[in-house]
């Protein structure tokens, strides 16, 4: 077990190096590298901290360590093709002239704009969760909106801006979501803001990354200890309540002690990728037959919106949530709350060497991606930028979070098109205007 983690441990840390020396002074710009820095993380680091920090994680009761193992060593191939077929697509082979920006600011650069639709989303997100569970938009804006419209706000007040006000809108920022009680949605916002002000900076950028990690890592502690002290429903109550709790969590942070033995409970388990993993691949050893495409039709499905297909609701839970379809397929326990991660989908979805294959497809993708969003600096691409890169950021949502973000930033995208293409034809109407006078 022991040689067979480790060599899976060697390869997947082999591929982010390789990566690195590859993409270089781009390593916040590449979200292939990024896709494969969070793989690693889940199914890499994550091991590190199970032995570093033992009984900890309550999935490990479900398995052996030769699953574990093996489990690792499928992933890891997956990885290695992604990697692989990644460089072979060589996204920044060329020196290419970056297009500059339509002299015409558009609509995704106006601060007051996007903070006008910045505040209300906000407030939804600070709202009970039974408010934002009633409607359709309610959640949709949840997980669609939020934190693309946040980056783009932040961006837009930070344009041309010295590293010092940078900083500042970062703390803010930290402060306001720290509130909405969610961990991944204040390190995605922080992680995706640094990437984008890294990719039109040409200094700071080791200040910047700085300041980023300790903001994360800061509002990670604060919002563990106050999960630990007063609950998670606390948290995504109402406002009143979500203060109460975060001032909770402050106050814990004066018993170190209590505070590091919590933060080890609420985050080992939470990075274990290779524990759903290993349950997939221990099932199809045993004979079980892959998914096929039918879990990708799953989460094509999900991503279809309500007002087009409003039965998609009364679907089975196995006919909308790619997860509860491999736990239904495979025969795995209904009542834990598993973390597949895409590497895991993909085996789940087509098998050993289906899955090698769909990692090298998926790598081709992000190669041709990156090299295409490269060659411009507009804000339409910033946008597709981000999208990418919060999939790469949310590989333990798998599939179904390329189908979800995109459809939100493909709305995003065609309302500010129209919204700038108004906006030009009305300028030249005034400017006809003001020569015909």
């Amino acid at each position: 077990m022991l040689t067979t983690l480790v060599l899976a441990l060697l390869i997947q840390t082999s591929c982010v190096v390789v990566l690195l020396l590859y993409v270089r002074q781009k390593w916040m710009l590449s979200a292939g590298f990024v896709f494969v820095v969070t793989a690693w993380t889940y199914h890499a680091a994550s091991e590190i901290l199970n032995n570093i920090f033992p009984n900890r994680n309550a999935y490990r009761t479900l398995l052996t360590p030769e699953e574990i193992g093996t489990a690792a060593l499928w992933c890891s191939a997956v990885m290695a093709s992604f990697t692989a077929a990644y460089l072979l697509s060589r996204p920044y082979r060329t020196r290419y002239r970056v297009t500059p920006p339509d002299r015409i600011a558009s609509v995704l650069d106006d601060w007051r704009i996007l903070m006008f639709l910045a505040m209300p989303i906000y407030l939804l997100a600070l709202s009970p969760t039974e408010l934002r569970a009633d409607g359709y938009w309610g959640s949709g804006m949840m997980e669609q909106f939020t934190v693309i419209v946040f980056v783009l706000t932040s961006l837009a007040l930070t344009k041309h801006a010295s590293w010092r006000y940078v900083t500042a809108v970062m703390c803010g920022q930290a402060v306001l979501l720290i509130f909405m009680g969610s961990r991944t949605t204040m390190w995605l916002t922080s992680i995706m803001f640094l990437a984008s002000t890294i990719r039109r900076r040409q200094t700071d950028h080791l200040r910047l990354t700085a300041v980023a990690v300790g903001l994360v890592l800061a509002a990670g502690i604060v919002i563990s200890a106050a999960r630990a002290t007063v609950g998670r429903d606390t948290l995504i109550s109402d406002a009143t309540s979500r203060a109460i709790g975060i001032r909770s969590g402050i106050r814990a942070l004066s018993n170190p002690r209590d505070l590091i033995d919590t933060l080890l409970d609420d985050s080992v388990y939470r990075l274990d990728g290779n524990s759903f993993a290993a349950l997939v691949v221990d099932r199809l050893q045993s004979g079980s037959g892959h998914l096929g495409s039918e879990l990708v039709v799953v989460a094509a499905r999900l991503a279809v919106p309500s007002f087009i297909f409003p039965s998609k609701m009364d679907l089975s839970v196995e006919g909308r949530n790619e997860k509860a379809l491999i736990v239904t397929h495979f025969g795995l326990f209904r009542d834990i709350d598993y973390v597949p991660t895409l590497l895991s989908v993909l085996l789940a979805t087509f098998g050993f060497v289906g899955g090698v294959g769909a990692g090298a497809v998926l790598g081709l993708g992000y190669g041709w991606a990156d090299r295409r969003l490269s060659r411009s600096s507009s804000a339409l691409v910033m946008l597709f930028s981000l999208g990418l890169l919060q999939c790469a950021l949310q590989t333990e949502q798998a599939v179904v979070v390329y189908f979800v973000v995109f459809r939100g930033v493909m709305v995003i995208a065609v309302a500010a098109f129209l919204v700038d293409r108004l906006r030009v034809s009305l300028r030249k109407h005034a400017a006809v205007g003001v020569a015909r006078a």
